[in-house]
């Protein structure tokens, strides 16, 4: 009985090292823009999964931004406004891909979420960016 609790439990931790890929989120490219005082502030995720050498093109209503592709996630756009839409296209060893997130920039940079109290009624409070 013995060498079988022995034998099981060893299978397990087998088992469980040898998956060779980590658990991650299935997450988007969160794009998203903000308008602030100077300009358009676009963002975006770089992915866990992607390669190290993985790049990307900023498109402003269909225009490229950049000269070179960029290898932040992030980029000031000086000449953006509220009217603005942006793509942005992922550069992978010189080749971009088709696959595009696109957002637009907005007037408002507030949401409201329902916030909860201590009591058994709820508010809605207004968030703003700082």
């Amino acid at each position: 009985m013995k060498k079988f609790l022995l034998f099981l439990c060893l299978s397990v931790v087998a088992v469980m090292f040898s998956y060779g890929q980590r658990l991650m989120e299935n997450l988007d490219r969160g794009l998203t823009a903000v308008k602030v005082s100077n300009g358009v502030f676009v963002s975006w995720r770089m992915l866990g999964s992607e390669w190290n050498n993985t790049q990307y093109n900023l498109y402003r209503n269909g225009v490229k931004l950049n000269t070179e592709p960029l290898s932040v996630s992030n980029y000031l756009d000086e000449g953006g406004s509220n009217a603005s839409t942006y793509t942005l296209g992922l550069v992978k060893e010189g080749v971009e891909s088709l696959n595009r997130a696109i957002t637009r920039s907005g007037t408002n940079n507030t949401w409201k979420s329902p916030c909860a109290r201590s009591s058994k009624t709820a508010s809605t409070t207004a968030h703003s960016t700082n």
